[in-house]
């Protein structure tokens, strides 16, 4: 079961202690703790918090949240400045990839290959490469 405290913190004003609460969730069992993550991911726009959301759901290894990272991906909901805006979607985009390669879900990445946006596509390919690889 999920404390109430972690859900508070990852319900907080403050991107520090939503990030500790992704990053606790992560080590729980993924049954309760997979919808939480997606829910909040689903909201989130700092690029910090949304990392530490994406890490923990390829470390949970439950292969729902595959659909939820494409989606993620195609909305790319993260704020930056100006500077740090390519190397902040590199970033995050390069951390989906790792979740999805952990999750291994190759149907589910090979019908990504076909998604409307091509960044999907192309991290859908790239995780199928990874996938693939002894």
């Amino acid at each position: 079961m999920v404390s109430q405290e972690l859900l508070r913190r990852l319900k907080s004003q403050q991107e520090v202690e939503r990030t500790m609460a992704a990053e606790a969730l992560a080590r729980l069992p993924a049954e309760p703790v997979v919808p939480l993550l997606l829910e909040a991911l689903h909201t989130e726009q700092k690029w910090q918090v949304c990392q530490a959301m994406v890490r923990a759901l390829g470390h949970l290894g439950d292969r729902r949240a595959v659909p939820h990272l494409l989606a993620f991906v195609d909305r790319q909901p993260w704020r930056t400045d100006g500077l740090w805006s390519a190397y902040v979607t590199r970033l995050l985009l390069e951390e989906v990839v790792l979740a999805l390669v952990r999750l291994n879900d190759v149907l589910a990445l090979m019908l990504a290959l076909e998604h409307a946006n091509p960044v999907v596509r192309l991290i859908a390919a790239d995780a199928l490469e990874r996938v693939s690889r002894p």
